[in-house]
């Protein structure tokens, strides 16, 4: 991790240089950028793992005596949510770099993921809540091209570390019952990388604010989880396939383990990777110091 840090230290310093050196008498102009929107994201493996518990479920549910599915269903990971901050560095009308941090997160709450079922002793409803988060520190470079007094098209580029999260709960409860039960659960994290691209329009007002909208594309695929389960267990997020003899599927699954498991069982043991790439559409301010 500090290497990687120091990687895109010494490229911020690279383009700092380049742009003092082009400046050509133009004084450097200070700004703080201030954003906030949607990101349109698909995770595929953690989808795979949430669509692949409801199937087991619903399976079991058919499949068990006396136990009646009688609906729901489970949302997948599509939507999520994008806010960053930058400080802004212009050292002519056209080129600027940036440092900015953020988060991006998007969830599938107990609500979206309830399934429910009546059993020989009441009527339950399970859920698989599920969120992945991250927090990325993004080096950028700008190039701005005025389209006229008061609007102008800006392009950007950039990348950095980016430190991730996901966390899962299964969990239950007697639908005659307030309280719920927790089985299940995983807390994970890791460190990877971000890549991106965007394209906006700026809006100039008098008063020195200016507001703004932005399209961005990201690439940041991160591997390498490891965190513990409800058991306090710990080691490596993994995802695999394991055999459920009874009702003979194949789950889909992410398991905390120590050691990577092998038999017949398992199938497709891989370290767990969640995808943050995707596209954000956001808006916000940038205020001139």
């Amino acid at each position: 991790m500090i290497h990687t840090v120091r990687i895109f230290k010494k490229r911020f310093v690279f383009l700092l240089v380049l742009s003092i050196g082009a400046a050509q008498g133009f004084s450097m102009e200070f700004s703080l950028k201030v954003a906030g929107g949607v990101s349109f994201i698909n995770p595929q493996e953690v989808n795979t793992v949430l669509q692949s518990w409801e199937e087991y479920w619903i399976t079991r549910a058919d499949l068990t005596k006396d136990w009646n599915y009688l609906g729901g269903e489970v949302s997948t990971l599509k939507l999520g949510y994008d806010f960053e901050i930058e400080l802004i560095f212009s050292f002519t009308p056209h080129l600027a770099i940036g440092l900015s941090s953020g988060y991006i997160f998007s969830e599938v709450s107990e609500g979206a993921s309830t399934l429910t079922i009546e059993k020989v002793l009441g009527t339950f409803d399970h859920f698989k809540s599920t969120k992945i988060s991250a927090i990325p520190l993004i080096f950028s470079g700008y190039y701005i091209q005025p389209i006229n007094s008061s609007l102008n098209l800006f392009f950007r580029a950039g990348g950095g570390p980016m430190w991730a999260k996901y966390i899962e709960r299964d969990g239950n409860k007697n639908i005659d019952n307030e309280s719920y039960s927790y089985p299940q659960s995983i807390s994970a994290s890791a460190q990877g990388q971000i890549y991106l691209l965007g394209l906006g329009v700026v809006f100039e007002t008098e008063s020195g604010i200016r507001f703004f909208m932005e399209g961005t594309w990201r690439k940041a695929t991160i591997p390498g989880f490891s965190g513990e389960n409800k058991e306090k267990e710990t080691g490596a997020l993994t995802y695999v396939e394991e055999y459920e003899s009874r009702y003979e599927l194949w789950q889909a699954k992410y398991q905390i383990f120590a050691e990577p498991p092998s038999g017949e069982n398992y199938r497709e043991v891989k370290q767990g990777t969640v995808d943050f790439s995707g596209f954000s559409v956001k808006i916000g301010l940038i205020i001139k110091f």
